[in-house]
Parts: structure tokens; sequence; C-alpha cells
């Protein structure tokens, strides 16, 4: 070191794969992290284009979505109208000269001349001078209609593009699903609850797994308060918030509109909806039950606890002992299996606390892995009480010697309309895939319910993990850079390109869901698709998907994703939603048809 200090060799810069599997280094900050917690030093080791925002810039230098289809097709439209015209008014020219027909006795000028004149004349007649009128008015017009739609145009030549795309490359989380995750079942010891509604409404009910749904139901279960201690447990050890807002106004009648808006984690938002829908509230609780320490969640732990005190309050309208009568008590919330290593007892369905036993235990596990392999995501609780406020209230005294109440699986569930949008989609010859971050079973459950995987039916190689494509992704961009850079004969290094190509393409061509994706990866499957000859369109929202965006032929941003990926993208979706895609490739198509349907009128 170099005045105790490392230098910028000594720091270990090589930004593949550690031993866990990682994508980024252990000992690496980058521009943009927020810090939750702890404090240290850095060194600045890198600056400018040599960071990772000046990478991405870089990125964005390089890519080239190509010449859009209106435009291609306009040139060719003006090369063979003028070669058209032009060899008509040659063979005019040359059958007025050798027959002298057509000549004007008043004329004085020689008929070489005179049969110039008819000839130039002939082919600028021939130049359909309405037509970029035509084309500017027809995009302008789609462009106001599909705003229309919630679809915002960035760029006038991307309306007609739209009609071409044969293929749509769509993110999951708020395009293909709400955006908004959602309890979907409750599971208190013995036995399994299902609750219904969608997003962060109050609309929906809870009943047990065999039931109807009904209002009935869930006021039975909200008037036994046999959930209430699970419910409570994780409402209590959450920090999110869902409040009814005014998010905008109705210019027509002047008056706000309300709409349900979430604040914090989003699965513990959840977790705030379903407590709710039993008739818990947070306001309500935190009046009987004060928050007198917190242990944050780590990646670490996978838990997160509280220690709360019970206090007497008038103003209260919860049960004061749903937890017991004990004054002090700490909760935990997290991975299943990490807090099931931590309980000792269990609640019973019938409100008696039991020893777990290995028996016990194993049938929670089973109960885990049956939700799990539905794509659902799953916290469980434990609480622990003390007579008197512990001397130790860090995460290693509270998160011990627990009884289990119960486990709460989540999912972002799929917009109502997605199905029939991609089902449109398919017959009018767009073809749909997924790339998503998410896990290969959750993607893969996904797509089974929204339709674009057959739920019966042989899936095989449908379905990867992005990372049997990385790796041809990095090679490709590394030849493309060695090709570039290369003095002399390239063509082994043409070859081998081609050959990394055909592989990549030979996946691409069966995949309908990419799991697992990086925004890398997003550059590698869009260049696959347009060497097969499609007109692709893909989403993004992140600062990262903006090369993806840009290289694609329609880049589409979500409204609510960041300023640079709307920079890169041609059209941006108001509403986040897939239907609204499909909505405008449809406008797209009939505007292509319109300057079509011009262009023969010009012309005839």
């Amino acid at each position: 070191p170099e005045g105790g200090r490392k230098t910028k060799s000594q720091f270990n810069l090589d930004e593949k794969k550690d031993s866990e599997g990682t994508l980024t280094l252990p000992n690496m900050i980058y521009m943009g992290t927020e810090v939750t917690q702890g404090k240290g030093k850095g060194v600045v080791i890198s600056t400018g284009m040599r960071t990772r925002m000046g990478n991405l810039a870089e990125k964005l230098k390089d890519v080239d979505s190509g010449v859009s289809p209106l435009k291609a097709k306009l040139t060719d439209l003006g090369g063979y109208l003028g070669l058209a015209s032009f060899s008509i008014s040659v063979v005019i020219f040359i059958i007025g000269i050798s027959t002298g027909r057509g000549k004007d006795p008043t004329s004085s000028d020689p008929l070489w001349l005179q049969m110039l004149l008819v000839a130039v004349s002939l082919t600028v007649a021939a130049v359909p001078e309405g037509l970029p009128v035509c084309v500017t008015m027809s995009l302008a017009v789609g462009m106001r209609n599909m705003t229309q739609k919630n679809a915002l145009i960035r760029k006038l030549a991307s309306v007609e593009t739209l009609g071409s795309a044969s293929i749509i490359c769509t993110d999951k989380t708020g395009t293909l699903t709400c955006g908004k995750m959602t309890v979907q079942r409750l599971w208190h010891f013995s036995k399994m609850y299902k609750v219904t509604g969608l997003g962060y409404s109050n609309e929906g009910d809870v009943c047990g797994i065999k039931d109807t749904p009904t209002p009935e139901t869930t006021q039975a279960l909200v008037k036994s308060g046999t959930l209430n201690p699970m419910c409570g447990a994780f409402l209590l050890c959450s920090d999110a918030e869902v409040e009814l807002m005014d998010v905008k106004k109705d210019d027509a009648k002047g008056e706000p509109t309300k709409q349900w808006v979430g604040k914090g984690n989003a699965t513990e938002r959840a977790l705030v909806v379903v407590a709710r829908k039993l008739g818990l509230e947070r306001k309500d609780l935190e009046k009987t039950y004060a928050t007198r320490k917190q242990n944050p969640f780590s990646s670490k732990r996978k838990m997160m606890s509280v220690l709360v005190e019970r206090v007497v309050s008038s103003e209260s309208k919860t049960d004061s002992n749903i937890f017991g009568t004990q004054p002090f008590v700490a909760i935990t919330k997290g991975a299943p299996n990490r807090v099931l290593d931590l309980c000792k007892r269990y609640a019973g369905d019938d409100g008696n606390i039991t020893d777990m036993d290995a028996k016990a235990k194993q049938q929670v596990l089973n109960v885990v892995d049956q939700l799990s392999s539905k794509a659902l995501r799953v916290l469980a609780v434990g609480i622990q009480t003390f007579e008197s406020m512990p001397k130790e209230v860090d995460s290693d005294a509270l998160e011990q010697d627990l009884t289990f109440y119960g486990l709460a699986a989540s999912i972002d569930p799929e917009r109502p309309e997605v199905s029939a949008a991609i089902e449109k989609a398919r017959q009018a010859g767009v073809a749909t895939v997924m790339i998503t971050g998410d896990y290969l079973p959750t993607a893969r459950a996904i797509a089974e319910n929204i339709g674009l995987l057959a739920k019966q039916g042989d899936n095989a190689g449908k379905a990867i993990d992005c990372a049997d494509i990385r790796g041809l992704g990095a090679e490709i961009m590394d030849l493309k850079k060695n090709i570039k850079e290369a003095n002399g004969d390239k063509g082994d290094l043409q070859a081998q390109l081609k050959a990394a190509f055909e592989q990549v393409d030979n996946i691409t061509k069966r995949v309908k869901v990419y799991a697992r994706a990086e925004p890398v990866d997003k550059i590698t499957i869009v260049e696959s698709y347009q060497r097969q000859g499609h007109v692709a369109c893909m989403t993004g929202d992140g600062v990262n998907d903006a090369a993806a965006l840009q290289g694609a032929n329609i880049g589409v941003a979500m409204g609510s994703g960041t300023d640079v990926a709307k920079g890169a993208a041609d059209m941006v979706l108001l509403d986040d939603s897939f239907a609204t895609i499909v909505a405008a490739i449809e406008e797209g198509r009939k505007i292509y048809s319109n300057i079509s349907k011009f262009v023969f009128f010009l012309l005839s």
C-alpha cells in the first residue's frame, strides 16, 4: 500500500461472478447505491467512462436500432418510382425523336429539345408530391389516437413501426402482472385459508381453502379472532403503509380521484392489506402495542424483528390480549426455514400452544414447499413474550425461543386483461416472450397462468435461465470489439462470430420465457430476433435497460420507470399495461394500411 492505502492494482477488479455466483464484487459500491445501515470509508477507483454509468453511455453510443420499416419501404418506393419514370421518359424521348411525332409546329425549338421537355415533364409528374404530407398527417393522427389509449409516442416514425412489430419482448413485473404483491394464502397451523382480491383495495374475502369466499366467511373469521394473532404480528413487524389518497383531479367534474397508494416494501404492503380485510388496522394496533425496538431485515439473517409493549389505551379498538397477557412481545418475521429453526412451540388453530417436534416442523416445511411450487412468496412469523423489558434487545436476543404462528403466501398476480391480449397478439401473428429477473419456477408458473406456456403439454426448452445465453452474449460482444479493432485478415473472427450468432439464434427460436435476466441479456435476445428478420418490441424501466430499448426496433418504457429509460424509448406506457402495447400495434397497422391506400391512390 502507498501511504497505508491500497492502490488500484491491488483491488480485485475482475467483474466476473465470484465463488458465490453474485454479479457484483463484495467490496465494491457503485454510484447510485443507497446505504441502509452502518458506516465506512470508500476509495474512488474509477470515474467518467470507466464507471458503470460510463459503460452504459458507451453502449448507448454504439447501439443502433436500424432503419424503420416505413422509411425502408418509402426509400424503396422512391427508387422504384424514379427508375420507372426515368425509363418511360427515355422510351418516349426515343420514340418521339425516331418518329417525329409530337413536334409543335408553332415552336422554333428543335425536335430533340421539345421531346426532352416532354420527357422531363413526365418524370416530374410521376413524383407523388402529396406523399410526405399524407404520411406525416397519418402518423400525427395515429400518435394522438395512441395517446388516448395510454401509449405516449416519443418518435413520430415509431407509430408505423409498431404496426410492423412481429415479436414483443416484455418484462413481467408491472406489465404482465399488476405490480402489486397480494396475499393469496394464509396458513395457521393445520388449516389453510384463501384470500381473494387484487392490489391494495379492501375488496376481497377470506375463508377456508375448501369454502366459497363471501363477506359472511370473512366476518365470521373477524368475529372469532382466529387469525388476529398471526395477522397482527405480521402487521406490527412491518414498516409498509397503504393509504387511500387523492392521486389526480378529474377535470370534467373537478372532483378528486381516490386511489389506494402503498409505501414501503412491496411484500409488507400485501400483509397490511390482508390484515385490513380481517379488521386489523395499524393505527389501532399501535395504540395497544407500542414499538420499543426494531432490528431491520438483513439479507444475512433473512429476518427482521420488533419488540412491542402492550400499553393501556382507551382509544384502542383491538383486543389487547391477542398475544397473551405478557406486557412485552418480540415478533420475528422472515424466511420460513430461518424462522422455523428458531421456534420451540407453535400456536394451533384452536389457540393452544404445543411443543414443536420434528413431525410438526416437517408439516410446516411441506406446506412451504407446496406454496412455493405455485410461485408464491412465503413468509413466516413467530413471537416471544417477556414479563419485563429484556436487557438485551438486539437480533440475537429477540430472535430465539419463538412460538410459531403461521405463514403468509403472496404473489404479484397477473393483470386480468393480459391473457386475452396475448391471444389477440398471437392471432395477429405477433409472438410474445417474457423476460424477467425472477427465478425459473416463478417465471414458468406466471407464464402458464397467462397462457404464454401451455399448462398441459411439453414446455421443455421453452423456458430457460438466462445464464444459458449470457456466456454467448459476452462472447459476441468481445468478438465484435476484436473485429472492429483488428487489422488485416478478419476471416477467423467473423467465422467465430457467425457460429456464436447461430448458437444464440437456435436457442431464441424456441424460447418463450427468459428467467434471471440481466439488462445485458436483453441486448443479446433482441439482436437475435432482429437477425431472424423480426421487428422486435422491447420493454424496460431501469437505467440499465436503456441500451436494449435503444437497440430494439421499438423501445417501450414504463410510465413508472426511470427518466433514462424513457429517454431511450420510442414509446412510453402511461399505465404500464401489456394490453396497451397490443392496442398500439393494432393502431399502427391501421396507419400502415391508410398510408398504403393513399400511395395506391396517388399512383393510380
